[in-house]
């Protein structure tokens, strides 16, 4: 299997922007991925106290660093840490070691866009509470960046040619000021995919690219959202972070 980490997401979807795949695929592709997410979620719970402490431990490194993340940035992040990795590792599986040629471009894209929206659904938060500490341009370019959406060099520019981000910020951080669970700033994003997949909006351009396929991009969007409602309990439960001497 080719390693994760030497693959260019990016430059991989590029190639694949022809490929669409039928209605019935993006069905079936659908419905596979949602029993995967469906025994996630189910097992987050009866796992509380694995979750516990891998919580605690990314609160504590995270501390070291010189910032107490929020409940809502220690969720969304542990959330990103595993599912999008997962999502990588699967991606994976259909590159040829040898020729790195996609072996099941239907797969493929639909993993690559489901991905991209969990990610970016739950990156939202991380959006929001730049914003709110005054940060937003640079936190948003710092995910954009690193969502390949933008080469980092080129993050500043592309900031001032999308206006909507922006705006995008200022309404994430609204959101979850008036909910500090984040919920409703979630719900936010997947009734946005909503819209886009009925036609009442068009896909954020900050966000996504024009190609990617809408119900793949919802089907993640609710995936981030499910797993995180249900990994948010947990993350409240855990006993108040002490500085270690």
């Amino acid at each position: 299997m080719v390693q994760q980490e030497s693959l260019n997401f990016e430059h991989i979807r590029h190639t694949l922007e022809t490929v669409k795949p039928s209605l019935a695929d993006e069905r079936r592709l659908i419905r596979d991925a949602k029993k995967g997410a469906d025994y996630f979620v189910s097992s987050i719970r009866p796992n509380k106290q694995i979750w516990t402490v891998a919580l605690i431990a990314d609160r504590a490194s995270q501390a070291e660093q010189g910032k107490i993340p929020s409940n809502p940035l220690l969720c969304s992040g542990a959330l990103i840490h595993a599912l999008v990795e997962t999502g990588q590792r699967r991606i994976a599986q259909y590159i040829n070691p040898n020729t790195g040629d996609v072996t099941n471009p239907r797969a493929v894209v639909f993993m690559l866009d489901y991905t991209h929206a969990l990610e970016m659904t739950l990156a939202s938060i991380g959006v929001a509470e730049g914003e709110i500490a005054g940060e937003s341009e640079s936190t948003l370019a710092t995910t954009v960046s690193q969502e390949g959406l933008a080469l980092e060099e080129e993050a500043d520019s592309y900031l001032n040619l999308e206006p909507g981000i922006g705006i995008f910020a200022k309404e994430a951080a609204q959101l979850l000021m008036k909910d500090r669970t984040a919920f409703k700033l979630l719900d936010s994003q997947v009734e946005r995919l909503e819209s886009v997949q009925s036609g009442q909006e068009v896909l954020p351009s900050f966000l996504y690219h024009p190609f990617e396929i809408k119900s793949f991009l919802l089907a993640g969007a609710k995936y981030a959202q499910r797993s995180y409602k249900t990994l948010y309990p947990i993350v409240e439960s855990l006993p108040p972070y002490i500085k270690q001497v």
